[in-house]
């Protein structure tokens, strides 16, 4: 008898692209900087810049 054929599917991929931590790290990036905004009390007495293209 053959052992049967199973496909494993890891929970955190993009469209099973390999990486198996994507989009577990997409969803605690933005936790923690929603977490940042809301306990950060001196956002407004210091110059914030944002990045566009940074890595």
């Amino acid at each position: 008898m053959a052992a049967p054929n199973f496909d494993l599917i890891r929970g955190g991929q993009i469209n099973q692209a390999g990486d198996e931590r994507a989009l577990f790290l997409k969803k605690y990036g933005g936790e923690v900087f929603a977490s940042f905004e809301e306990s950060n009390v001196f956002v407004d007495r210091h110059m914030v810049r944002t990045l566009t293209g940074g890595r």
